[in-house]
C-alpha cells in the first residue's frame, strides 16, 4: 500500500449526488444504468454473491482477462472531463494507459461486504491498482493482509483514507472491506506503464471497443473477451448461462470472514 497524493474529488462527489436525487443504491444498479444509456456487465454472480455481496459498480473502462482488449463504456464520455481535470491529469495518467476504471459502490450499515480475496488473472500482474475515495466515512474498514518475513507471520492492516486520498494498492494481496457507516464510493482504476509494449502480453491492447448505450456484456466460461449483445463482443446468448464457477477465477476467496481489527495506515 502506498499513499501517492491528495486530489480534489468534490466536483465528482457533487455530480454523483445530483444524479437520481442522490439515490446511490438505485443509481448503481444495472437496470438504472442500462435504462439511462450506460453499458453494463452481467454474469458476475460468483463474485457478487460469494465475494462482494451487496456491492455494485459504474463501469467506465473494462478489459478482457488478458488485457488484450479494452472496452469503453458510454458514460465515460459524460464523466471524462471531470475525471481528466480532477484525477488523471494531476496523476499524470493518460487515458490510453488505463485498462479498467469504475466507481465502486458499497451501501452502508452492513448491507454490503467484500470478503477476503485476491484478484487474479493476468491483467493484475501487469497493472497498477489505484483507489481514490470519492464518498466515504470513518466507519469504512479497508483491510489487507501483509506478510512479515522477519516474524514469518501475517498481519492485518487497516487502510484509512479520506476523500481525495490517492493510494496504490496491490490487489493480488488478500484484502477485504466492511462499511458500517453511510454509502461509500471509490474510483478504482488500473493502469499500465506502457500501453504499447507490455512485457507480459507484448503489444497491448490489441482491441479497443466502444460499447453502445444500453449494451449488455458478460464474461463467460472459456471466454477471454467479453460477450456482448451488440458489436462489442461475439453476440452469444448468455441470458441463462451458468457462469458462477468461471467468475471465481476472477477473484479467489482466501478467508471466509474479515474483522474490523488490525493496524492502521494512512
Amino acid at each position: 500500500v502506498r499513499h501517492i497524493c491528495n486530489v480534489n474529488v468534490q466536483p465528482l462527489a457533487d455530480k454523483l449526488l445530483k444524479l437520481n436525487n442522490g439515490n446511490m443504491t438505485e443509481l448503481f444498479t444495472n437496470e438504472y444504468q442500462q435504462q439511462h444509456g450506460n453499458g453494463i456487465i452481467t454474469a458476475r454472480k460468483g463474485v457478487a454473491t460469494k465475494i462482494k455481496p451487496g456491492c455494485t459498480s459504474m463501469q467506465f473502462i473494462f478489459s478482457s482477462r488478458d488485457a488484450m482488449a479494452v472496452y469503453q463504456f458510454p458514460w465515460l464520455q459524460e464523466w471524462l472531463p471531470l475525471l481528466q481535470s480532477q484525477i488523471l491529469e494531476p496523476l499524470g495518467i493518460p487515458l490510453n494507459k488505463i485498462i479498467r476504471m469504475m466507481f465502486a459502490f458499497m451501501p452502508g450499515d452492513g448491507a454490503s461486504r467484500i470478503n477476503f480475496h485476491r484478484d487474479k488473472n493476468p491483467w493484475v500482474g501487469t497493472s497498477h491498482r489505484v483507489h481514490i475515495p470519492i464518498l466515504t466515512n470513518h466507519r469504512v474498514f479497508f483491510l489487507t493482509e501483509l506478510y512479515n518475513r522477519h516474524t514469518d507471520t501475517d498481519a492485518v492492516l487497516r487502510i484509512k483514507s479520506l476523500p481525495g486520498d490517492v493510494y496504490e494498492f496491490n490487489n493480488a494481496m488478500p484484502h477485504a472491506v466492511r462499511n458500517l457507516g453511510v454509502g461509500r464510493v471509490h474510483l478504482i482504476l488500473d493502469w499500465v506503464e506502457d500501453p504499447e509494449v507490455n512485457p507480459l502480453f507484448g503489444f497491448m491492447p490489441k482491441h479497443n471497443v466502444t460499447l453502445r448505450p444500453g449494451e449488455s456484456c458478460a464474461q463467460l466460461m472459456g471466454k477471454t473477451y467479453l460477450t456482448c449483445d451488440g458489436d462489442g463482443g461475439d453476440g452469444a446468448d448468455f441470458t441463462d448461462y451458468d457462469y458462477e464457477e468461471e467468475e471465481e477465477k476472477e477473484a479467489s476467496i482466501t478467508h471466509p470472514e474479515a474483522n474490523s481489527q488490525g493496524n492502521t495506515a494512512g
